[in-house]
């Protein structure tokens, strides 16, 4: 599946809409609990976390004289802020119920590549062979989250996490051929668990994560005298952190 602008702009609206429903429904909640008098059956919090994440890319390259393939890793660190509602206050203790919320990441990681070659890069009547240089960048960004923890359980207070995520992927490339790739943007599943724990009105938790993000397929745009090339890669992203926040 080939992403462009547009694909980008409707997943940047889809995110702003989710984040301003999760706000509507926290609003909702603090209403409820308000009417509600003693009955303590939810919260609402917000914090912000800190850590690192190590991101990989295994691509491949079709079209071209020979197919080639390649692994690029990056590593990063990270800081988000969430808001997140916490149900089941009641059976669970306060701030450690089911929490339903929505991160997002600030900060970017860029994979960068630069190789050597023998071509003829313009496809010139005359013949001439031509030695070039090829460089590629490709930087992820804009990283957002909706989630879903359980309560934790134990007295270390461990909890499993699932979500789903969507980040862009900007490249940049400087090619012999004159081409260019587009931009995309992608969605992914998040998997993960980590040890949370509440004292009054403050929570702390650390996590670890895994995000295994759908393939994306780029087609170099400026290959036509040379026939087009396309680039397929499946990123994978690590990541562990420790957030603090509060609630009420």
């Amino acid at each position: 599946m080939e992403f462009n602008g547009e694909r980008i702009r409707e997943m940047k609206k889809l995110k702003l809409e989710l984040a301003t429903i999760l706000g509507a429904f926290a609003l909702l909640v603090t209403s409820f609990t308000t009417s509600a008098g003693a009955v303590d059956w939810g919260s609402i919090g917000a914090g912000v976390n800190f850590g690192g994440a190590h991101a990989e890319i295994a691509g491949k390259e079709t079209g071209a004289a020979t197919d080639e393939s390649a692994t690029e890793d990056a590593q990063m660190a990270i800081a988000s802020a969430y808001a997140q509602i916490t149900l089941g206050d009641q059976w669970f203790g306060k701030g450690n119920g089911f929490a339903f919320g929505y991160e997002t990441f600030f900060g970017e990681a860029t994979f960068s590549n630069e190789s050597e070659g023998i071509s003829d890069i313009k496809g010139s009547a005359t013949g001439v062979i031509t030695t070039v240089k090829n460089s590629a960048e490709a930087t992820i960004k804009n990283i957002g989250t909706m989630y879903i923890e359980t309560p934790g359980f134990t007295p270390l207070g461990i909890f499993l996490k699932a979500g789903w995520s969507d980040m862009d992927l900007i490249t940049k490339e400087d090619l012999g051929t004159g081409g260019a790739y587009g931009d995309a943007s992608i969605d992914g599943a998040l998997v993960g668990f980590g040890f949370k724990k509440s004292v009054g009105h403050f929570h702390i938790k650390s996590e670890v994560n895994y995000t295994d993000w759908d393939s994306i397929s780029l087609t170099n745009t400026g290959t036509a005298t040379v026939g087009a090339t396309s680039v397929t890669g499946t990123p994978e992203v690590w990541s562990g952190k420790i957030g603090i926040g509060i609630q009420f």
